[in-house]
């Protein structure tokens, strides 16, 4: 017998869902949004920012970095949960998040936490933020692995009262959760923070890094100064590569779903049927 319920009644399908998506919210927002509000407020509260700018003082842009990566982690979890929420139809009766969701979260607060504590301690920062990629990758799979059944249960009901619009939609949240394009950002992530590991564990790659970054700084930079600003080169291209890159992905999903019900408030959808070839 099925776990899904399909009741006659949308509304109380919706609340269901809306509940789970309520639930992850929470998950998400207490203990995301107290991290990132106490590192904000820890990592800037005594950063003279005239001073920093002038002398480009590696400890404060690294600080900068990870207050604005960790305000992106949230807002696009948020995010993620209302873009699901738009296109699920049911969930499995008595949803609720299994230990491995709760877990993940846990892992990614416990790993955020360690990043914070070890921001001015390089091979200890290198190592905790390959550690933060492969716990993304994990929450990544849990995930996944609890919205599968959902993303089937849902689509099943749309094919069953010809919801092709609402299938289109599912189809389009379902590839930007579950796409190739997740594996292969993950993969560049992880490649940035190997080479921020290998930066700090490696004298010879760091003052190769070192010549290279002197080039782009302004005349007059002292190879110390150079020397400091390998590590925070590093995880900048690396927050700007894995924000712009998933955020670019968000934006292309929500345009999609709204002409999807921009079209669907003008328009019948039919399948397109195909001839079979001779």
């Amino acid at each position: 017998m099925s776990d899904f319920y399909y009741p006659n009644d949308s509304i109380d399908a919706r609340k269901r869902v809306e509940r789970l998506a309520w639930e992850a919210t929470l998950y998400v927002s207490v203990g995301g949004l107290v991290l990132a509000i106490a590192f904000t407020w820890l990592a800037l509260r005594d950063i003279p920012f005239g001073d920093a700018i002038a002398s480009t003082n590696a400890e404060h842009a690294t600080n900068i970095i990870l207050a604005f990566y960790y305000n992106c982690w949230i807002c696009g979890s948020l995010f993620d949960t209302r873009l699901m929420k738009s296109v699920y139809y049911t969930t499995p009766d008595k949803a609720h998040f299994r230990k491995q969701s709760i877990s993940a979260v846990v892992l990614l607060l416990a790993v955020g936490a360690f990043l914070l504590w070890s921001r001015t301690w390089e091979i200890a920062f290198a190592l905790g933020l390959v550690a933060l990629v492969c716990a993304n990758i994990f929450g990544w799979w849990v995930v996944n692995s609890t919205t599968d059944p959902i993303i089937s249960a849902s689509k099943e009901h749309y094919a069953r009262q010809f919801d092709h619009p609402s299938i289109e939609a599912l189809d389009w949240v379902t590839f930007y959760m579950q796409g190739t394009w997740q594996k292969i950002r993950f993969g560049v992530m992880l490649a940035f923070a190997l080479l921020l590991l290998l930066m700090a564990a490696h004298p010879k790659a760091r003052e190769f890094a070192q010549h290279g970054l002197a080039l782009l700084l302004p005349s007059g930079s002292s190879p110390e100064t150079a020397n400091k600003l390998v590590p925070v080169a590093i995880l900048l291209v690396y927050v700007l590569v894995a924000e712009a890159w998933i955020w670019f992905m968000r934006t292309v999903t929500r345009s999609a779903l709204y002409a999807i019900d921009t079209i669907r408030s003008k328009y019948f959808f039919t399948l397109l049927k195909r001839d079979t070839p001779t």
